[in-house]
């Protein structure tokens, strides 16, 4: 491994798991706030065209590499209902709000975390890279655990506007520490967007395979995980013990 200057993280099971019945427990609340909006639909059919639209609409971003919301979703599965709304409507806002409000007491601490990002701190200037759609979740979820202490740059695609692995969320990266590309760390879970996308713009990176190692459900979503498998030369581990002896050199 080349002299390392920073280190970036991935967010949803790298640093934090969200479990998996948040899902369930956030399209219902959804569906509440739609109801409380006025909206009324009928929950198992709405949810089969809500996953149809999410899926659609992530399968599109994961090709352009602009990040989407669910806003838009929510409206393409309302209006096919008969209920023609904006993805700006404050009906659709609560709706959203409604969605994420419960996924800090859903979400934990992968073991350790606290402990190794305090450690490194000591050595190198931290940031997050997270892809997730709604910033205001991670970072709820960030303050819930008192974790902004710790980053000189949280970027979220959700706001960036660009979601991994597009280059220019790592980039825009590697800017704000001020930093080659090749002198700056990337950690996280799912090979695809996290692995290859810091290794194409000449970022050093480690798989950190916590969740699979342990068969954890991984977060819900409508993206494909775990189907790629990093290259064999990246370093892979599964607990934060395992970082510490080469990166602390």
């Amino acid at each position: 491994m080349k002299k390392v200057k920073a280190v970036g993280f991935d967010f949803v099971n790298t640093l934090v798991i969200i479990k998996n019945e948040a899902l369930r427990k956030a399209f219902d609340s959804l569906v509440e706030s739609l109801k409380e909006s006025g909206i009324s639909v009928d929950p198992v059919a709405f949810r089969d065209t809500y996953s149809k639209s999410a899926a659609a609409h992530m399968a599109n971003s994961r090709k352009s590499g602009i990040e989407t919301h669910n806003r838009f979703w929510i409206s393409e599965a309302l209006c096919s209902f008969g209920h023609n709304i904006s993805p700006y409507d404050k009906k659709v806002d609560s709706g959203v709000a409604a969605y994420f409000g419960s996924f800090v007491s859903m979400s934990e601490l992968i073991p350790g975390t606290k402990e190794m990002l305090l450690m490194l701190k000591e050595h190198f200037p931290l940031a997050l890279l997270s892809n997730f759609t709604h910033s205001s979740a991670v970072l709820d979820i960030i303050k819930h655990f008192g974790l902004s202490k710790f980053f000189s740059q949280i970027i979220i695609s959700g706001e960036f506007g660009y979601c991994k692995p597009h280059p220019a969320i790592f980039l825009h990266m590697a800017k704000g520490f001020g930093f080659a590309p090749e002198e700056i760390l990337y950690i996280g879970d799912d090979p695809e967007p996290d692995i290859y996308g810091a290794l194409t713009v000449g970022m050093q990176a480690v798989w950190f395979a916590f969740v699979e190692e342990n068969s954890i459900p991984r977060a819900p979503g409508y993206a494909p995980q775990g189907t790629i498998k990093a290259p064999a030369a990246v370093k892979r581990i599964t607990s934060w013990e395992e970082l510490y002896p080469f990166l602390l050199l």
